[in-house]
């Protein structure tokens, strides 16, 4: 279920610009698990409970998706690749070499912009 809850605040922040805001605000100056904690400390507020592993899982599912889909130049990150691979996200989203089961909250753009690196 958390995995879902960090979709769930991808997809109010898709709608919401002052949440959009309050996330860039939340992250400033943070990186990795930092910005994680930070995103998972402010979806508390919002009644959205996850860890900043969770959080970090989801995005880096989410970015391997918009990569194979070719939203994405680039590779992923040693850390991202290895959060995907050998099953580390099979408990919360199913085989992420599949179509993840949650479809994608947003448009990839402003996954990309605002929530790919948080």
């Amino acid at each position: 279920m958390s995995a879902e809850n960090v979709y769930e605040l991808m997809k109010r922040a898709a709608a919401d610009a002052a949440l959009r805001q309050r996330i860039d605000a939340a992250v400033a100056g943070k990186q990795g698990r930092d910005a994680d904690q930070a995103v998972a400390e402010l979806a508390r507020g919002h009644g959205l409970e996850f860890t900043a592993e969770e959080s970090f899982q989801a995005r880096a599912a989410l970015k391997q998706r918009l990569a194979r889909e070719g939203h994405v130049a680039g590779e992923l990150s040693d850390a991202e690749l290895e959060a995907v691979a050998g099953g580390a996200l099979t408990a919360s989203l199913g085989d992420t070499r599949a179509t993840l089961p949650i479809p994608l909250p947003m448009p990839a753009q402003l996954f990309l912009s605002h929530f790919g690196s948080w």
